[in-house]
């Protein structure tokens, strides 16, 4: 399996190049940051007006996940922003189990919930984004579906496994990141940078 994500990792440029071409996932990972960041500091219910969503708040958690991706990761046409908006969907879902059942709009992260959310988000784009090569493939005759299928399952434990290992931990101001567009995408480039920096390396 190492052999494979690695594989697949250098071919879309590793550490130096791959983060330059994902710009859809770099710019969607930005978004969530600034949601998460503002949800660190004043809560759901402020983020959720910051991003014009208020509406969704207190109902059913599969309508916020609905809001939240459109808002953060609006539907495209290239498998790149495809990628990004199905990372940024399981990233949420996960950050939905989280919300306080009494009080919704008062759920509020700390600095390493954000940091746990947005490794998350960087592990679910790269398995995204090698399932979609792996769709490539298939459609290029160059594996059997069931090769494909194989593949993609084994890929979604590896990468988590190899990430969740080897990301290095950040600290970062969670004022910064809920208002700073720069910050905002410094620390996506970082992490998508340091993502196929380490699969590229595949040890």
């Amino acid at each position: 399996m190492g052999r494979a994500v690695r594989r697949y990792a250098r071919a879309a440029g590793g550490g130096r190049v791959a983060p330059r071409a994902a710009i859809e996932g770099v710019r969607a990972g930005a978004r969530l940051g600034r949601f998460f960041g503002q949800v660190a500091t004043g809560g759901l219910g402020e983020a959720a007006r910051a991003l014009g969503i208020t509406d969704l708040v207190g109902r059913t958690p599969e309508a916020i996940l609905c809001g939240l991706v459109d808002q953060i990761a609006p539907a495209g046409e290239t498998l790149e922003a495809s990628a990004a908006r199905a990372a940024i969907a399981t990233t949420l879902d996960s950050f939905l189990e989280r919300l306080d059942p009494d009080d919704p709009e008062a759920t509020r992260l700390d600095a390493p919930q954000v940091e746990e959310l947005m490794r998350e988000y960087v592990i679910n784009y790269a398995y995204e984004r090698f399932s979609s090569e792996m769709c490539g493939r298939l459609e290029r005759d160059q594996v059997d579906l069931d090769r494909a299928l194989e593949l993609s399952e084994q890929a979604r434990d590896f990468i988590a496994a190899k990430l969740q290992e080897k990301l290095m931990d950040r600290a970062v101001d969670m004022n910064l990141l809920a208002t700073d567009p720069s910050t905002q995408e410094r620390v996506s480039y970082e992490l998508m940078q340091e993502t196929f920096a380490i699969l590229e390396d595949g040890e």
